[in-house]
């Protein structure tokens, strides 16, 4: 089994605005770091930035990520072990502060490629009734 793993954040300025550069290039190199860390299968491809056609949470300043690790300590080991970390501290320079969880995991088939709808799905999942094995957060991982 692999993991996926799908986050949003609300952008704090709208798309082509000039503060938002610094996220932009960001968000480029650590997507490169990603592809070429340990453990990576695949990510939802997405416009700069994060920026998606389908609108997320109903604000079409919701960014995201959508992607597939071989495990847990794979994803772990780049999201608190990597540049991502650096990025990730900064982010209230870019990122509104979110009322609700705005990352969900779960379990994928080998070879099996999730998508936009199936995560949606699987955040307001989580949202509605916790963690399971359905979906869940790290606090969830730890446990299995």
């Amino acid at each position: 089994m692999h993991i996926a793993e799908f986050n949003i954040g609300k952008l704090k300025f709208d798309a082509g605005d000039s503060r938002l550069e610094s996220y932009i290039h960001a968000t480029e190199i650590v997507n490169q770091v990603a592809e070429r860390s340990p453990g990576f299968v695949w990510k939802y491809e997405t416009d700069i930035g994060g920026r998606v056609p389908k609108i997320v949470d109903n604000d079409p300043r919701i960014v995201l990520n959508l992607s597939i690790w071989t495990d847990g300590e794979s994803l772990k080991n780049f999201v608190w072990n990597t540049l991502h970390k650096k990025i990730y501290l900064r982010q209230n320079e870019w990122f509104e502060p979110l009322d609700k969880k705005s990352m969900v995991l779960w379990n994928v088939k080998e070879g099996h490629l999730t998508d936009l709808d199936d995560a949606i799905k699987r955040l307001e999942m989580l949202r509605s009734n916790g963690p399971t094995d359905f979906a869940y957060d790290w606090a969830y991982l730890k446990k299995c």
